[in-house]
């Protein structure tokens, strides 16, 4: 019995690890997008679902600001503006009804009751300003993009790319 409730743990923590929003351009399970503002400043958005904890949605809009940075030729970023949320809703759910009709043609009706769960999906929305060095009296708030993508990497978990996908089927 043990046995069979341990792999039923493991099980259960395997598709909800797998349910997890994971670091990619948004799709129907979350992901980052972002808009250019300027020359040197965009929003960066990350939305994640029911299942991504609001340390990993601040670290993969924090990881994305600083591929940003890298990509545009600048160093270091400063968030100027951070309007990230958690959007809380109640979703209800079960309520069967099973029948069981027995030899003699009588029929037995059981219902099991609905359940009320609540779902938080994280959202981090920040505006960052890029910068080629920093600006003085804002050494504390301004982050070096190379520094934070290293200490970052080992905890971001990348989705599949269309080519491993590819070569998959092939």
């Amino acid at each position: 019995m043990k046995n069979n409730s341990s792999k039923s743990i493991l099980l259960m923590l395997i598709i909800i690890y797998g349910c997890t929003t994971v670091y990619q351009p948004r799709s129907y399970t979350g992901g980052y997008d972002e808009v250019r503002l300027g020359e040197d400043e965009f929003q960066v958005t990350f939305y994640g679902n029911g299942y991504t904890s609001p340390e990993t949605v601040r670290n993969y809009l924090l990881f994305r600001c600083a591929e940003l940075v890298v990509q545009n030729g600048f160093q270091y970023f400063l968030v100027i503006e951070d309007n990230s949320y958690v959007k809380k809703s109640t979703v209800q759910s079960g309520g069967r009804a099973r029948a069981k009709t027995d030899y003699l043609g009588n029929t037995t009706i059981r219902t099991s009751p609905t359940r009320t769960n609540q779902i938080s999906k994280s959202r981090g929305v920040v505006t960052i300003k890029m910068l080629h060095e920093k600006l003085p009296g804002y050494e504390l708030q301004i982050r070096d993009a190379n520094s934070l993508l290293k200490y970052l990497e080992p905890h971001i978990k990348r989705g599949k790319s269309v080519n491993e996908e590819q070569q998959k089927v092939m």
